[in-house]
């Protein structure tokens, strides 16, 4: 049978791949990586560090994730695990993850992020690991590897070296170095806002594990995480619920905040995927506020926190938009669980507006 090609065209899909994803979503794509890695490693109980059940014990040899970027270089690094190199080979640079690799219980979900971060920053990319097993570097010329569309099964690979050193358990990790920055990219990286944006960005996402589990540095300045404001209040006792629907744990928390973390810009819903927090102090509609299942949000319920956690061996299960910062509003599984999250709230918001009044 005579066929035509069908194939996309590499430079046509670098563009479509990259147009419409932020470089603050590609860096956190990265991190994302280290953090999978470093959760695997060490086997963190995701919903213990939530819902502060780790009884105070946190497990040995930390993670220190390093960010530094200049208009000549992004470059981050890792101890948190490093890359299986059976798992570099035959999925971790595929666009996408076959039914036989899928990720359990992580953050990385469709498996595009460090495909996308890479040819989002720039023309050439390093990439080194080391596990106890020893390592690999993988070297990539976006620019050169483009251009060639000769063979369709062959232009979709990188080359792969390895490097025989073995390395121990709790020093294995990755470093990623890319030159040959895109001009859009060297002016957001001169311009001044790019620090500051990742630090709060960096400190809210990943606010369950910084400081305690894992450091994350941005050019040599460590990141301060921002705090859940949980801990609970005497004058109420928590709403609180735990179900599973469709393959995903749902754990839902409604409390007041302790008496100093009352703050407005603090208040609110935080939806939490896997670890990752996918929207803090949510005011909105999308959580449930002035939606007909709760009012609308006033300066009255301030006291009022909220924690929705959705926890899943299959992350594609799970809420969440594709950036990872957002929330996959015609979910059936969000829309079933927002109905419940007002359920739980309701009675908390009536004591947060008492609370309110007679504490500030």
């Amino acid at each position: 049978m005579t066929t035509v090609k069908a194939y996309p065209r590499k430079q046509f899909f670098i563009e479509m791949f990259t147009r419409d994803i932020t470089l603050e979503d590609c860096i956190l794509d990265l991190i994302d990586n280290a953090m999978d890695s470093y959760l695997r490693t060490r086997r963190i109980d995701v919903g213990a560090e939530v819902f502060g059940q780790n009884d105070g014990v946190l497990p040995p040899h930390p993670g220190l994730i390093r960010i530094d970027f200049s208009q000549e270089q992004f470059t981050i690094s890792d101890n948190c695990g490093g890359i299986d190199r059976k798992a570099a080979e035959d999925d971790v640079f595929c666009f996408g993850h076959g039914k036989e690799t899928k990720p359990a219980g992580g953050l990385g979900v469709y498996g595009i992020g460090l495909k996308r971060a890479i040819f989002k920053l720039g023309n050439l990319t390093v990439i080194d690991s080391s596990t106890a097993e020893g390592g690999f570097t993988v070297r990539i010329d976006v620019s050169t590897w483009s251009k060639e569309e000769d063979d369709l099964a062959s232009d979709w690979t990188f080359p792969i070296e390895d490097h025989p050193e073995k390395v121990t358990q709790w020093g294995a990790g990755t470093k990623i170095t890319i030159t040959g920055l895109h001009d859009e990219v060297k002016i957001r990286m001169s311009d001044g806002a790019l620090d500051g944006a990742l630090r709060r960005i960096v400190a809210q996402t990943y606010a369950v594990f910084l400081g305690e589990h894992v450091s994350v540095t941005l050019n040599d300045v460590p990141i301060e995480r921002t705090f859940l404001p949980l801990g609970g209040s005497p004058e109420i006792e928590p709403g609180f619920e735990k179900f599973v629907d469709g393959g995903v744990t749902c754990t839902l928390l409604a409390t007041l905040a302790p008496q100093p973390l009352r703050r407005l810009e603090s208040a609110g819903w935080y939806v939490i995927c896997n670890g990752r927090v996918v929207l803090a102090a949510d005011k909105s509609e999308v959580t449930g506020w002035g939606a007909a299942v709760l009012p609308t949000f006033q300066p009255k319920y301030r006291p009022f926190v909220g924690v929705a956690l959705f926890m899943a061996g299959d992350p594609s299960l799970l809420p969440w938009t594709t950036s990872k910062r957002g929330l996959n509003r015609e979910s059936i599984l969000f829309q079933k669980v927002r109905g419940r999250m007002a359920g739980i709230a309701k009675p908390v918001l009536t004591v947060s507006v008492r609370g309110n009044h007679l504490f500030g």
